[in-house]
Protein backbone atom coordinates (compact mmCIF):
# COMPACT_ATOMS: atom_id res chain seq x y z
CA UNK A 1 0.00 0.00 0.00
CA UNK A 2 1.11 3.54 -0.54
CA UNK A 3 2.46 5.39 2.50
CA UNK A 4 0.34 8.44 1.70
CA UNK A 5 -2.76 6.28 1.89
CA UNK A 6 -1.70 5.15 5.37
CA UNK A 7 -1.34 8.79 6.42
CA UNK A 8 -4.89 9.45 5.25
CA UNK A 9 -6.12 6.38 7.11
CA UNK A 10 -4.32 7.49 10.25
CA UNK A 11 -6.25 10.79 10.14
CA UNK A 12 -9.54 8.95 9.67
CA UNK A 13 -8.84 6.01 11.96
CA UNK A 14 -12.11 6.33 13.82
CA UNK A 15 -14.18 6.27 10.65
CA UNK A 16 -12.55 4.16 7.97
CA UNK A 17 -14.61 3.74 4.86
CA UNK A 18 -14.67 0.56 2.84
CA UNK A 19 -13.85 2.50 -0.32
CA UNK A 20 -10.33 3.39 0.88
CA UNK A 21 -7.72 1.48 -1.14
CA UNK A 22 -6.07 -0.54 1.68
CA UNK A 23 -9.44 -1.42 3.17
CA UNK A 24 -10.93 -2.36 -0.17
CA UNK A 25 -7.99 -4.64 -0.90
CA UNK A 26 -8.13 -6.15 2.60
CA UNK A 27 -11.88 -6.77 2.37
CA UNK A 28 -11.65 -8.43 -1.04
CA UNK A 29 -8.69 -10.52 0.07
CA UNK A 30 -10.47 -11.58 3.27
CA UNK A 31 -13.45 -12.74 1.21
CA UNK A 32 -11.06 -15.09 -0.60
CA UNK A 33 -9.17 -16.10 2.59
CA UNK A 34 -6.03 -14.27 1.44
CA UNK A 35 -4.02 -12.47 4.14
CA UNK A 36 -3.28 -8.77 3.57
CA UNK A 37 -0.19 -6.87 4.67
CA UNK A 38 0.71 -3.22 4.18
CA UNK A 39 4.14 -1.99 3.08
CA UNK A 40 4.83 1.66 3.93
CA UNK A 41 7.60 4.19 4.20
CA UNK A 42 6.59 4.73 7.81
CA UNK A 43 3.46 4.50 9.94
CA UNK A 44 2.27 4.82 13.48
CA UNK A 45 -0.97 2.86 13.28
CA UNK A 46 -1.45 0.17 15.91
CA UNK A 47 -1.60 -3.36 14.55
CA UNK A 48 -4.83 -3.97 16.47
CA UNK A 49 -6.48 -1.12 14.55
CA UNK A 50 -5.33 -2.57 11.24
CA UNK A 51 -6.41 -6.09 12.20
CA UNK A 52 -9.96 -4.89 12.86
CA UNK A 53 -10.07 -4.07 9.17
CA UNK A 54 -8.59 -7.31 7.88
CA UNK A 55 -4.95 -6.24 7.60
CA UNK A 56 -2.74 -8.77 9.37
CA UNK A 57 0.55 -6.86 9.28
CA UNK A 58 2.12 -3.53 8.49
CA UNK A 59 5.79 -3.19 7.62
CA UNK A 60 7.71 0.06 7.47
CA UNK A 61 10.90 0.97 5.61
CA UNK A 62 11.89 3.31 8.43
CA UNK A 63 11.05 1.01 11.34
CA UNK A 64 11.68 -2.47 9.98
CA UNK A 65 14.77 -1.62 7.93
CA UNK A 66 16.02 1.03 10.38
CA UNK A 67 16.29 3.68 7.66
CA UNK A 68 15.86 7.44 8.02
CA UNK A 69 12.81 9.10 6.48
CA UNK A 70 15.06 11.00 4.09
CA UNK A 71 16.72 7.83 2.82
CA UNK A 72 13.35 6.08 2.68
CA UNK A 73 12.07 8.76 0.32
CA UNK A 74 15.25 9.00 -1.75
CA UNK A 75 15.63 5.24 -2.24
CA UNK A 76 12.00 4.14 -1.95
CA UNK A 77 11.91 1.76 -4.91
CA UNK A 78 14.99 -0.20 -3.82
CA UNK A 79 14.06 -0.19 -0.14
CA UNK A 80 10.49 -1.28 -0.88
CA UNK A 81 11.85 -4.43 -2.52
CA UNK A 82 13.98 -5.09 0.59
CA UNK A 83 10.98 -4.46 2.83
CA UNK A 84 8.79 -6.82 0.80
CA UNK A 85 11.42 -9.56 1.09
CA UNK A 86 11.67 -8.91 4.83
CA UNK A 87 7.89 -9.04 5.25
CA UNK A 88 7.52 -12.23 3.20
CA UNK A 89 10.27 -13.90 5.21
CA UNK A 90 8.64 -12.94 8.51
CA UNK A 91 5.22 -14.03 7.28
CA UNK A 92 6.59 -17.41 6.13
CA UNK A 93 8.26 -18.02 9.50
CA UNK A 94 5.09 -17.07 11.37
CA UNK A 95 2.99 -19.32 9.11
CA UNK A 96 5.30 -22.27 9.72
CA UNK A 97 5.15 -21.73 13.48
CA UNK A 98 1.36 -21.55 13.54
CA UNK A 99 0.99 -24.72 11.49
CA UNK A 100 3.37 -26.73 13.72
Amino acid sequence: MIAEELKKIRKQLGGWKSGRAPLGVAQRAAAMNIPTIVLAGDHDIALADLQRHGIIGCYSICRDLNVSAERSIAQASVLLVDLAANAISRFAVASRRSSS
